[in-house]
């Protein structure tokens, strides 16, 4: 049970610590026990030997509890623990000695003296939290005296009644050692385990500071290889667009199909992981745009019905007319799929509901039947690492992150969020800014390609110096209807366009030899002010995106879809059209 000395060295200084702690709450109710017992003998002994009883009695208690928080704190623990055994057994032959009374009670009073001193033991198992030396100190002498008194007690209707309850009393004794042994064993085991986990967490503490200098280089090499990981899969995206815009057969198109959607699956995959990796190093920048709510309640529909519906809970998404909003779209759905997974799973029963309101200004519900939140945890649980009903710590219920991300992240896109708890259960409500955009729902761009008008001679000048990912672009971009020219570094983007008209310029942001698409796109610009033009990159440091921002230029990452792509060139048409 306990592997060393130095083990059972902490678990006598824990117990001690515990029983003195107890000392001052326990002597109450036997106070009042003992008097009961002093009343009846009240009436058959002389005063003062009852008096002097009970004063004794209630000095042992008091005694006790005075001197045991004080030896609690002993380094010596054997002479601490040698202390409590003799206080231990004063306080036993106290209560014991009530037995003198014994011979002069009625048959009543003596089953109720007996009851009291039995129940009085029993409590002593928990009092010493079954420490054996110190337990037996106090049940020997006041357990075998009134077993004793029972043997010894005539009986003229029933001769052995007296050695019945004699024995019962010494069998109440033999349990409650075997009780007072598995109780220490118990006590003994949980405390060394919250030791050994107590240096568990120091040590986890000390390697935190380490890890948390591993994720900043972890995030840091991320970024760093962000492009080189999109690149090649922004080229199948593109090479499948094409390939989608040239192929009639039914057959083929079925397996384009399910080629986008392998290339779409892996993208979100790459872009969650990255996103992630940001958001752990608090460098995560939102990027606007136009979100579908319809779309996007769809898909969450579609990620949540099979895992609601293996609990046995419905979950409804509601809203009543198509809506855009702008805001950042991965980030949002990170929200929503943090709230909605919290509410399937303290729920047991009845309906997840998801829904749009309109009111002052937008705002998106989560509701649910679970348990509910008390008011008093309700700050709490915003806390990272902190959960509710889980006092377990199953790992099936997370680790408590998902409403810390919620809170940053809602702190990250200005969402007023507010939470209403009840016992019938709980709502996250997610209040968007005044002026966020709404507007009608569009159709899909590459359903809807572009006008003639914005498509007809107009010149492209396609800057990049990866050949397979130019060629693609190319294809894709031909296949729109635009006329498209190559060029893979500044030089040849300059006699590009000294030989023909440029109307239009879509450049890789990091070229070689420490060329950039921006200084390009900005040369250019010196010679047509308003020339329309769009950066490319598989890049997401935060800093390409300022460089970008400050340089007044639409940045995009890849890996990016054809209708994606073709959506930002006509509104950046548009945009220098008018």
């Amino acid at each position: 049970m306990l592997n060393s000395h130095f083990d059972k060295q902490l678990v006598d200084a824990e117990i001690l610590r515990l029983i003195a702690g107890q000392s001052r709450r326990v002597p109450y109710p036997i106070i009042l026990a003992m008097a009961l017992i002093a009343s009846f003998a009240w009436q058959y002994m002389a005063a003062e030997l009852v008096i002097s009883w009970l004063f004794f009695s209630g000095l042992c208690l008091l005694v006790r509890a005075l001197v045991l928080p004080k030896i609690a704190s002993y380094q010596n623990v054997q002479k601490a623990n040698e202390i409590a055994i003799m206080l231990s057994a004063v306080n036993g032959i106290a209560h014991g000695s009530s037995c003198l009374f014994f011979p002069y009670f009625s048959v009543l009073e003596q089953a109720i003296q007996t009851m009291i001193l039995l129940g009085i033991s029993a409590g002593a198992v928990a009092t010493t939290f079954g420490k054996r030396d110190i337990f037996i100190a106090y049940l020997l002498p006041s357990l075998l005296p009134i077993s004793i008194m029972w043997a010894l007690r005539p009986h003229p209707e029933n001769l052995f009644a007296g050695y019945i309850v004699s024995v019962l009393c010494l069998m109440f004794g033999v349990i409650l050692l075997s009780l007072a042994k598995d109780m220490f064993k118990s006590f003994s085991s949980a405390f060394i385990a919250q030791q050994e986990q107590a240096k568990l967490n120091k040590k986890l503490q000390a390697s935190l500071t380490s890890e948390a200098s591993a994720n900043r280089a972890k995030t840091q090499f991320l970024a760093a290889a962000s492009h080189d990981l999109r690149q090649p899969l922004h080229t199948v995206s593109i090479f499948c667009a094409a390939l989608e815009m040239q192929n009639e057969q039914e057959s083929n198109k079925e397996i384009i199909e399910h080629m986008n959607g392998a290339v779409s699956t892996l993208s979100k995959q790459l872009d969650a992981l990255l996103d992630i990796s940001k958001l752990d190093a608090g460098i995560t920048k939102p990027q606007l745009k136009q979100v579908n709510i319809n779309a996007l309640f769809s898909e969450l529909e579609r990620e949540f019905k099979p895992v609601a519906k293996d609990k046995g809970i419905e979950v409804e998404f509601i809203i009543d007319k198509s809506i855009d909003i702008m805001n950042d779209e991965v980030l949002l759905i990170r929200i929503l799929q943090n709230l909605i997974a919290n509410a399937i799973k303290y729920s047991d029963e009845g309906t997840v509901q998801v829904a749009l309101i309109e009111s002052d200004n937008l705002c998106i519900c989560v509701s649910d039947n679970g348990l509910g939140i008390p008011k008093e945890e309700q700050e709490r649980v915003f806390e990272e690492f902190y959960q509710l009903h889980n006092s377990e710590r199953d790992s099936s219920k997370g680790l408590g992150l998902g409403l810390a991300i919620v809170k940053r992240l809602c702190s990250l896109l200005n969402i007023d969020l507010r939470l209403e708890s009840s016992t019938r259960g709980t709502q996250f409500y997610l209040h968007f800014p005044q002026q966020v955009g709404l507007k009608p729902e569009r159709g899909s761009m590459i359903e809807q390609p572009p006008s003639d008008d914005l498509t007809r001679d107009i010149k492209i000048l396609l800057i990049d110096d990866n050949v397979q990912v130019s060629r693609a672009t190319q294809l894709l971009l031909e296949n729109m209807g635009f006329n498209v020219a190559l060029a893979e570094n500044k030089q040849q983007a300059l006699e590009h366009w000294e030989q023909q008209s440029i109307d239009f310029v879509i450049a890789d942001l990091r070229l070689r030899q420490q060329e950039t698409g921006i200084n390009i796109i900005q040369e250019l610009r010196q010679k047509n002010s308003n020339l329309p033009a769009l950066l490319v990159s598989g890049d997401t440091a935060p800093e390409r995106l300022q460089q970008a921002k400050d340089a007044d230029i639409k940045l995009l990452h890849k890996p990016l879809a054809s209708n994606s792509l073709q959506k930002e060139m006509i509104e950046e048409l548009q945009r220098n059209k008018n």
